[in-house]
């Protein structure tokens, strides 16, 4: 099986002092499976303590696992009436999961800033905008 053209996926997530960070652990699991977590302890505005968790893969194994359960999610389909609006022009499609429906298990896309946010950076010959949207939508059509 030829490997996507995706050079890697990040998913970054913040556990605030409210929150359980085993739990939001769970939730990026849902939305990540696969990959290292990087953990950063932060302070926020009132001092109160922020961890900030990211998980990224390159390998091309677990990101095919990974865009293959986000397509049986449904992920994909929901993009793939705005993913050019979510692409930049450095070929980095990016994406929010609903942090709490994540942790039941369940990928809903979301605009909020509390959130799952998950960057895939695509790989295009040459690596200019109108190739990365090209490629883009090839890969949110169900193609590869």
């Amino acid at each position: 099986m030829a490997s996507l053209p995706i050079l890697w996926i990040e998913a970054r997530v913040h556990a605030h002092a409210t929150e359980d960070e085993d739990r939001v652990r769970a939730a990026l699991g849902a939305a990540l499976p696969a990959g290292e977590d990087r953990r950063e302890a932060l302070e926020g505005h009132m001092g109160n303590p922020i961890v900030r968790i990211v998980r990224r893969v390159d390998a091309s194994a677990p990101i095919r696992q990974t865009w293959e359960a986000w397509r049986a999610s449904g992920i994909l389909e929901a993009l793939g009436a705005d993913g050019g609006s979510r692409l930049d022009d450095e070929g980095v499609l990016h994406m929010r999961f609903d942090k709490q429906e994540a942790y039941l298990g369940r990928l809903v896309l979301v605009r909020e800033t509390d959130a799952i946010d998950v960057r895939v950076r695509l790989a295009a010959h040459p690596a200019k905008p109108e190739a990365f949207r090209r490629v883009a939508a090839a890969l949110l059509a169900g193609g590869e």
